[in-house]
């Protein structure tokens, strides 16, 4: 091991103060990727940007610290800096002008990594990085300390995939869980940089344990890319490993053959991954995830940037930008019912969040350093083992840009840009530039120094106490959800939502929690006899205080709304007016998300269900009006719904309905023979059809459509009895009872049926 230690450790004479801001930056490499906490609604994204952003900012704090101590701080400078400054500041401008603050600063539900205290935090990594790294040593390091990590992530996984559960808690027990994503296509990604920097390390270091370590490593990144068998990450890492083949004929009589062996191996398994239906070869293959597509995500940039096209919707904030301007196209898709909070790639959602100018600060700051890697990598006169790690290093980092354009970033993805965008810029870079700052050589100087200074000290507190704050406020929550999931007393449930709500007041979710809790109580007193009215009401005007606070802090939400409306649907029998403050919550959302069908139908059910209520009851012509005017409203919502939406059945039975309730049963059957035309064998229109036509004394035409409906689907127990029905109407009471017998072979011993035949037998025996 002597020569190992005299190759690999550093014998460099620094401070104290950078040792430890060295080591906290080989801490932060370290645990970035395997890091997280089980009790958490986000046990990965949360917690990673918190570890990350408080060991950051303690390092940049003490970065600066020695620097004051010394009176004397030198900062190594790049040829971009000013477009990372350009970069932050756009990136500033968008977060004052965000459509949700909280979301744009600091990260909200699970999305924290594009905030803008994550991003300057990335930033800081990047530079604190260049000014630690001395030479080739240090970089070499900082690989082995990723690869070492990356060995963890990888293991950890590919034990996953085989049923072998390492860690505990409910959370790491589910197969497609790893260590670094939410997904397996953020795993794959992060695979396929370590298998990068694992074949570099086996060309690079002449030294056996890296031989031995660097083939397990690649070994094991090959088998963990063929259980993910993703082909976006398959077709990123083919990209890559051409590259690399392309930069080593270039320089092929210079260098080792393993430079174009090592290379062409990997890149024929990685090909023939693409021909293995892997599903089929194992128990449970890792799932794919949903992304939303190319064209629906420039739509929505496009539109976004129609209104702000310099600093856009505000980071983190794609999901309002989702709601307001998807095209009615995406309602074609088979994905038109979900949600989406990135965009399909990296790009759309930065211009949609961010504008031109972050946007184009971003592309220039790629631009530029690929500009002079490709510069230094193929025009280089001396192969030694600084241009290799530089051609492994850009290689890495070629995947994170490729990546870019067909992913939306984690923060597994921003954390491997930066950290390999640091590295690389370290190892082709020979003759590194600094900015001399000298305290006390300038008065004025030395207080905007020292003033600086304290502006990072504040920041970092900030971002640690807050930081810890949040957590602890999930903490709380996921512990009251545990309360509800075991039954326990509301009391300890509202402690634990009330402690949350206190630590992080920002997160809506937390407030539709307390009301849907508070809702449980009114409505179990309710049923209680001997409840008192007086407490009943203050109970409820607890749910209703909530969710006010709840829209405070998610005012651009739909889904805030649609929570509304439905907390209100369930104190139905305690609040008077509920169904106006349904239809009001609805409306909101409607607002919200102008082409979503589901939005407009919703509100068309909220106001058929006001109209169906009125006319239930004795009313006078005025209320009967009101009822009529409702159900015109909920048919111009349907037809809405339908507009948005070609094949949207379900808000063709809503028009039905409406039109019965209307009392216009001729329409509502024209209405569905016309649907019919589309869908001739659906069984549901068939039926319904068939139950109109009963209403309207055309028994006839009834049977025929019941018929039809047995023909599509023998085993529709509905119409069996509805024929009974009729043909008991007819007088036939015999071919009543064979319907309910034929009935009573599907459903055996059915109480109902038995009753119902014994009363037809008796017929016939009176007879």
């Amino acid at each position: 091991m002597a020569p190992l230690k005299e190759k690999f450790f550093l014998k460099t004479k620094i401070n104290l103060y950078e040792k430890i801001v060295y080591w906290i930056l080989l801490a932060t490499v370290f645990l970035s990727p395997i890091f997280f906490l089980s009790p958490n609604s986000f046990p990965l994204e949360f917690n990673k940007v918190l570890l990350f952003n408080i060991l950051v900012w303690l390092a940049a704090s003490l970065f600066l610290l020695r620097g004051l101590l010394e009176r004397r701080l030198r900062l190594v400078r790049t040829h971009v800096d000013w477009l990372i400054l350009a970069y932050v500041v756009f990136y500033l401008i968008s977060t004052l002008f965000s459509d949700n603050y909280y979301a744009s600063l600091v990260g909200l539900s699970g999305y924290y990594s594009a905030s803008l205290i994550s991003t300057i935090s990335f930033i800081l990594f990047f530079y604190l990085l260049i000014n630690v790294i001395k030479d080739y040593r240090d970089i070499i390091r900082f690989i082995v300390v990723f690869l070492t990590s990356s060995l963890i992530v990888v293991g950890h996984s590919l034990f996953q995939y085989n049923g072998v559960w390492l860690l505990p808690g409910d959370v790491a027990s589910i197969i497609q869980f790893n260590l670094v994503s939410a997904t397996s296509v953020g795993l794959g990604v992060f695979v396929a940089v370590s298998l990068v920097l694992g074949v570099g390390v086996i060309l690079i270091k002449k030294i056996k344990l890296f031989y031995v370590a660097g083939g397990i490593l690649v070994a094991a990144d090959l088998a963990l890319l063929f259980y993910i068998s993703n082909n976006t990450i398959l077709y990123i890492m083919a990209a890559g490993m051409l590259l690399f083949l392309f930069i080593a004929s270039l320089q092929s009589k210079r260098i080792s053959n393993w430079w174009v062996i090592l290379p062409t191996v990997v890149i024929t398994i990685v090909i023939l991954f693409l021909f293995i239906d892997v599903a089929s070869l194992l128990s449970v293959a890792p799932s794919d995830s949903i992304r939303l597509d190319n064209t629906t995500s420039a739509v929505i940039a496009w539109e976004s940037l129609k209104q702000s096209p310099l600093w856009g919707s505000g980071p983190q904030t794609f999901a309002s930008d989702f709601f307001s301007n998807r095209p009615i196209s995406f309602n074609e898709s088979p994905l038109w019912n979900l949600r989406f909070i990135k965009a399909s790639n990296e790009w759309w959602g930065a211009l949609a969040t961010l504008g031109i100018g972050a946007t184009l600060s971003w592309l220039g700051i790629i631009f530029l350093f690929f500009r002079k890697y490709t510069r230094v990598i193929f025009t280089a006169k001396k192969i030694d083992n600084s241009w290799s790690l530089s051609v492994i290093l850009f290689i890495a980092w070629v995947i994170m840009v490729i990546s870019s354009l067909v992913l939306p970033f984690s923060f597994i993805m921003y954390f491997l840009f930066w950290f390999l965008l640091a590295l690389i810029h370290q190892s082709v870079t020979d003759n590194i530039r600094h900015y001399n700052i000298i305290f006390g050589s300038a008065k004025g100087r030395s207080i905007k120094i020292i003033s600086g200074f304290g502006v990072v000290i504040i920041i970092s507190v900030l971002v640690i106490f807050f930081g810890i704050r949040g957590w602890l406020a999930d903490y709380h929550f996921i512990q009251a959800q545990r309360g509800i999931a075991q039954q326990a007393d509301f009391d300890v449930i509202e402690s634990s939502l009330n402690k949350a709500i206190k630590l992080n007041p920002y997160e809506s979710s937390y407030y539709i929690s307390l009301a849907q809790g508070y809702a449980t109580q009114a409505q179990i007193m309710n049923s209680r006899d001997g409840a008192g009215a007086d407490l009943i009401q203050q109970v409820a005007q607890q749910v209703i205080d909530n969710i006010k606070l709840s829209k405070e802090a998610d005012q651009n939400n739909p889904v805030t709304y649609e929570r509304e409306a439905a907390l209100y649907d369930s104190l139905r029998n305690i609040i008077s007016n509920v169904d106006e403050l349904s239809i009001t919550a609805y409306a909101k959302a409607v607002a919200l998300e102008p082409t979503s069908p589901l939005a407009h139908l919703n509100l068309g059910r909220a106001r058929l269900l006001q109209a169906q209520g009125l006319l239930e009851l004795e009313i006078d012509d005025k209320s009967r009006q009101v009822a009529g005017a409702l159900l015109e409203q909920a048919i111009g919502d349907f037809r809405k719904a339908k507009s948005l939406k070609k094949d949207f059945v379900v808000a063709d039975f809503n028009i039905t309905l409406a039109l019965e309730l209307k009392g216009d049963l001729s329409a509502a059957a024209d209405y569905l023979e016309g649907v019919l035309k589309g869908y001739p064998d659906n069984p549901d229109i068939l039926f319904s059809l068939a139950s109109l036509y009963y209403d309207l004394d055309d028994l006839d035409k009834s049977l025929s459509f019941y018929q039809q409906v047995l023909d599509a689907v023998p085993e529709y127990t509905s119409v069996y009895w509805q024929r009974s029905i009729i043909f008991e109407d007819q007088g036939d009471v015999e071919l009543a009872i064979v319907e309910l017998e034929k009935l009573l072979e599907i459903v055996p011993n059915d109480a109902q049926v038995l009753e119902r035949l014994n009363i037809l037998a008796g017929q016939i025996s009176e007879e």
